[in-house]
Parts: structure tokens; C-alpha cells; sequence
């Protein structure tokens, strides 16, 4: 099972929560994240299963759905705004570079 740490500056109490295993999704259709959370991932999975191919996959059409469709979002905090935002370093383009100090990877 997923464990939360939280994240507390003792200075000015803001605060991160952050997921060991981060933020599991299904983009179907393009642009639209379905996230996959426990315990209700199994009938969302088969959910947006359906929505793919119309029917319930075979176990090879399962495994291809996450390969294509598949991702899993980490939580990046703004060191300019200090704005949380949920990115999938595979998938997503980052709007500022990491080289720049810009985004703290959290996970």
C-alpha cells in the first residue's frame, strides 16, 4: 500500500504531501487523465479499458494500453512561486529547466 509523507517548512508552515509510488494514470482520450487510485483502480482501469477498445482487453492489449496510454505523475515544486504542480518527466515538457533551479523534484 502507498505511504504519504508530508512535508512542513517549521518557518512558514507550508506544506507537500508526496506518494512513494506517485500519481498513476490512463490519458484516454489524448489530453484527459484518468488517475488510478486505490481501491477503486481496478474498476476504473477496466473503465477506461473499454473506452480504448470497446470491449475488455486481452492481456496483451492491457499491457500495450499502459505502455501507450500509461504514465505516472511526481509532484514539483516551483521554487520561484512555490506552486505544486503534478508532471510526468516522461511525458510532459517542462516549461522551465531543471538546470535552472526552477522546479525542486519532490520524488
Amino acid at each position: 500500500m502507498a505511504q504519504c509523507a508530508k512535508f512542513i517548512c517549521d518557518r512558514c508552515g507550508f506544506s507537500v504531501d508526496w506518494w512513494d509510488d506517485g500519481n498513476r494514470y490512463l490519458e484516454w482520450p489524448a489530453g484527459m487523465r484518468h488517475y488510478l487510485y486505490h481501491p477503486r483502480d481496478i474498476s476504473e482501469t477496466e473503465r477506461i479499458m473499454n473506452l480504448i477498445y470497446g470491449r475488455s482487453p486481452t492481456q496483451d492489449e492491457y499491457k500495450r494500453a499502459f505502455e501507450l496510454y500509461g504514465g505516472n505523475e511526481s509532484e514539483f515544486l516551483c521554487s520561484s512561486c512555490a506552486e505544486v504542480n503534478r508532471i510526468d518527466p516522461k511525458r510532459d515538457l517542462m516549461k522551465l529547466r531543471f538546470d535552472e533551479g526552477s522546479l525542486a523534484g519532490i520524488s
